[in-house]
């Protein structure tokens, strides 16, 4: 005879290795996702930043389509319709894909807004600071500094 673990249903103890298992792939999925995700999201960011209106052009609509619509719509659609492309996916493949274009597509914005929100002259300050040419850092800064000294208040 089965035991059960009455709560709210009836449980048996092979429905939580069930339960175990899905737990792993919602954690596998989710670092997944969110890895590569960010990754794609800085690199769309910065190519938002330096491209400033082709991509503006080519990237906001992607970005915007991901950040607008519902993730649960997303994740439909796109396993309905990739086997009509021809994309034969699972389960697990498909909620990776759209998981990680729909982080991509977050992280694209708070990727671009940090970069616009340190000046130029800083940015090459820290990257000489940062690989050891402390000396060099103020000659770095030499070649922006019309920016900043001009200035008329």
């Amino acid at each position: 005879m089965e035991q059960s673990v009455s709560v709210f249903s009836s449980f048996s103890v092979q429905d939580l290795s069930f339960l175990g298992e899905a737990a792993l792939r919602t954690l596998w999925i989710s670092f997944l996702s969110i890895a590569t995700g960010s990754f794609f999201g800085v690199f769309f960011g910065w190519a938002l930043y330096e491209m400033k209106i082709w991509g503006a052009i080519v990237l906001n609509p992607f970005l915007d389509v991901f950040r607008s619509v519902p993730l649960i719509v997303q994740l439909v659609l796109f396993y309905n319709f990739a086997p009509i492309v021809g994309l034969n996916l699972d389960a697990f493949e498909s909620g990776l894909v759209v998981l990680t274009l729909y982080t991509s597509a977050l992280v694209a914005n708070v990727a671009r807004g940090g970069i616009e929100a340190v000046g130029k002259p800083m940015r090459i300050a820290r990257a000489a600071r940062t690989i050891g040419q402390l000396l060099c850092a103020g000659n770095a800064m030499n070649e922006h500094r019309a920016d900043w000294v001009n200035c008329r208040v």
